[in-house]
Order: structure tokens, then sequence, then C-alpha cells
């Protein structure tokens, strides 16, 4: 790279760099804003509980499961092909898992009591099984990823470093299987969240958990693709080659059919149901009625699954490019739905019972939810933090392969 190349290279990086600190330091505003007054200056109701804060998390949880899906096909299917793009994605794990610990603390209204799980245990909760294997599953992200640190840089100075980063080496295959396994149990276990609430009718079923789940391993690869080709694009290198790329795709492909299978019979049972009835009718003059069938499964799965699966689209740079961006919109609407419409139409009051049987008698009752400014910010902040990290990850940090050509993308 020339010298004049460089000097714009360093500009560009330098306002790009600015723009997200001064993002960031919003948010961290609108998060004082929040601590001093409380949740009523958000759009959140005694109807609407979770909202913004909480359909961000489930976001960057699931686009974070690129790190275990890709440790899974290395150290559980031994693809070793895959291990160009395994550093990267458990950075995007380790990043995106920090953010939603941080957004989720805006969530809980209590945060000096984040550590009451650890030892006040609620056994009938799922949100106990979720808080331990997110816990555990970050700290697999960190020991993962610290080897990397430790081959660059000044770390390298220290003996200590030395050898923790070759024990974690030598651990790794077990890190990454113990991962696997930690993340596979709190994708699922955040869909069953809703799946075991019967005041929440319209999410209330026993897919949900295999829907999150199915939806995750799709969107977490898509977000570890557009990173490497965003990347590679900017910096220059290729982050990942075109195969490898393309192998990825067609994972990818294979894995949206088995989420629009999932998907389909979903809205068939739902739509089928009794129960759900009444809240269905509800929400017809919304846009929720068919936003879901748009987004979530025409632009979010079918769509992007086309072009991964179509053999001549798999292997252009630019289409591979929109179908990981079709799949991460997707995913992102998904979790927004599934939070917030869940809410608007529900079964509050609580429901009734036939006299004498136990058969319920839901009650319609349709609320409003518009996420407010401090809402809005934190999570924009929150993002603008994740973007600063890998940044700086991929400019000062040993995040991309150690053989670094010149990107050919098209």
């Amino acid at each position: 790279m020339t010298a004049i190349r460089e000097a714009e290279y360093s500009s560009k990086l330098f306002l790009w760099m600015g723009a997200l600190s001064a993002l960031v330091i919003w948010g961290l505003i609108s998060a004082y804003v929040v601590f001093t007054q409380g949740l009523i200056v958000t759009g959140l109701s005694n109807s609407v509980v979770w909202g913004l804060w909480i359909a961000a998390d489930f976001s960057f949880i699931s686009l974070s499961a690129g790190a275990f899906a890709v440790s899974a096909l290395i150290y559980v299917f031994h693809l070793e092909r895959f291990r160009a793009v395994g550093r990267l994605a458990i950075f995007i794990g380790l990043i995106g898992y920090t953010i939603t610990m941080l957004t989720l603390v805006l969530d809980v209204g209590r945060p000096d009591r984040f550590w009451y799980p650890l030892i006040y245990w609620n056994n009938s909760s799922v949100l106990l099984e979720v808080f331990w294997c997110v816990s555990l599953y970050t700290a697999v992200l960190f020991g993962e990823f610290a080897p990397s640190l430790a081959k660059g840089g000044r770390l390298m100075r220290s003996r200590a470093m030395i050898s923790v980063s070759k024990a974690l080496e030598w651990a790794m295959p077990a890190l990454a299987t113990a991962g696997v396994v930690f993340s596979t149990l709190h994708q699922s276990s955040l869909g069953a969240l809703y799946g075991v609430v019967i005041a929440r009718p319209l999410w209330n079923t026993a897919w949900m958990p295999l829907l999150f789940l199915a939806s995750a391993v799709p969107a977490g690869l898509s977000m570890t693709i557009l990173a490497a080709s965003i990347t590679s694009r900017f910096t220059k290198r290729e982050v990942a080659s075109r195969d490898i790329v393309s192998s990825l795709s067609k994972i990818v492909g294979i894995a949206l059919l088995v989420y629009i299978g999932i998907y389909v019979w979903n809205y068939i049972v739902l739509n089928s149901s009794p129960s759900a009835e009444p809240l269905l009718a509800a929400l017809a003059g919304t846009p929720y009625q068919y936003l879901p069938l748009v987004f979530e499964l025409g632009l979010g799965a079918m769509v992007p699954a086309a072009i991964f699966l179509i053999p001549p689209l798999r292997r252009s740079g630019k289409a591979v490019l929109v179908g990981a961006a079709l799949v991460v919109m997707g995913l992102v609407a998904d979790r927004w739905d599934v939070t917030v419409m869940g809410q608007l139409a529900n079964s509050l009051p609580p429901i009734a019972y036939v006299k004498g049987e136990d058969i319920p008698v839901y009650g319609m009752h349709l609320a409003s939810y518009i996420p407010t400014w401090p809402e809005w910010m934190t999570v924009i902040g929150a993002v603008a933090l994740g973007l600063l990290i890998y940044t700086a990850g991929v400019k000062w940090f040993n995040v991309l392969p150690a053989n670094r050509t010149t990107a050919n993308s098209k």
C-alpha cells in the first residue's frame, strides 16, 4: 500500500472510529437517563414488559451463533478448512455476548443484583438455565480467543501469558465442545421463554425452542460471512477464501431449508389453534399480519436460501453479501416480532376457565409499544461499541488470519 493510500486509509479509519465513539458516548448518556429516572422513560408497560432491549439482546446472541457453529464444524465434524474463519467467528461471538450483557443491565432495572442467580436459584425458571449457559459460554469465548491475543504485540513478552496461551490451545477441543453444548442449550431456551408462557398464547408452542435454534445457526454463520466479506473489501485482505465462503454459504442454505420447514409447520399449527384465534384476529389490522411472512420467511429465508443453494450465485461475492445481509435482517425481524408481537396481542387480563373444567378461555387484549429515544440510543450505542471493538480487533489485534492476501471478491 502506497504512502498516499495509507494516509487516506488512516484518515477514513479515524473518522469511522470517531463517529462510533460519539454514538457510544450518546448511548452512555441515554443509559444514565434510564438509570437515574427509571423505566418510566421507556415505552414499556404492564402489557409490553419486554421491548427493544430484549429484542436487541436476542438478536445479538443469535447473530453470535457463528462462534459455536464454526466451532462445531471444526471440532465436532473435523472440517479443518473452516479453521481459517474460526478466530473471526469467535471474536464476533465474544463481541455479541459482551454488548448483550451490557444492554441487559438496562432492562433488569436492578443491575446491582446481577449476581443473584449465582446464589438464589429458581429451579422452575427457564431464565436460570439461560443465565448459567450464557455466563459459561461467555467465559468459554474468552478462553477460545485469549490465545489469539497472546500471539502478537506486547502480550507475547509475558511468560505467564505464553504459558496460559499454550494451556488454552491444548484445551481448545474441550473448550469448543463445551461451548457448543452451552450455546445450543441457551439458544433453544431463549425460545422456550415464550413457549412456556400460557398468558402469551400466540407463542405458547413447543416449537419455539427449535425455531430459535434453527434460525440462530444460519444467522450466525451469515454474520460471519458478512463480516469476512466486508472486512476483505475495506482492508484489501483476503479474510476468507472464496472456496471457504462458498462452502459456508452452502451450509447456510441447507440450514435455511430446515428453518423454513419448521417455520411453515409452526405457522400452520399456530393458525389452526383455537386459543390463538382471537389474538390473530386482533393483529389483522396491523402490519404484523403480513410483515413476519414477508421479512422473516420471504426476504430473510427463502431468497437467501436460493442464493446460497444455486452454485453460480453462491460463487458471486456480491450475491453472497446480499444473501448474508438478508439472513441477518430476517433474524432481527424475527426476534422483534416474537418479542413484541406476542405481547401486543395477549390474554391479559388473566385468562378465565370454563366452570368445572380445565378449559382456558382467552380474553383479547391489544396493547401498543413505541420505543423511546433512550431505548433507541442505548441500543445504537451498544451496536456502535461492538463495531468499535471489531474495528480495533481487525486493526491492532490478531483477529485476521496470519496469511493475508489481497482480496479479490466480485
